[in-house]
């Protein structure tokens, strides 16, 4: 009976993973790089995600959204180099996010 309380809560999380929670750790994961290689301007993380909350596109559309690519993407992201900036904005697997 755990075992299955486990798997269900599990699905959960996986159900609630949607576009608009994707761009949230996206930007969060953008604040975390920008705080551990020195380049944020504001003083906490949660500060910086705040301040980009408006970059979430709520009513945008993602056409066949991909959890497992936007987890990769999120993996991949918290991989990134101080010194690869460009590679932050340049990761191939955040591509497959959205077919659009």
């Amino acid at each position: 009976m755990r075992r299955f309380a486990m798997m269900l809560a599990g699905f959960s999380l996986v159900a609630c993973f949607n576009y608009e929670s994707f761009q949230r750790r996206q930007i969060h994961e953008g604040c975390e790089w920008a705080e551990k290689c020195g380049l944020m301007t504001e003083t906490t993380v949660s500060e910086c995600v705040d301040a980009r909350d408006d970059d979430i596109r709520v009513n945008s559309t993602c056409d066949d959204f991909d959890a497992a690519a936007a987890s990769s993407c999120l993996d991949e992201m918290a991989e990134v180099g101080c010194l690869d900036f460009s590679g932050l904005l340049d990761l191939e697997v955040c591509t497959g996010v959205c077919s659009n």
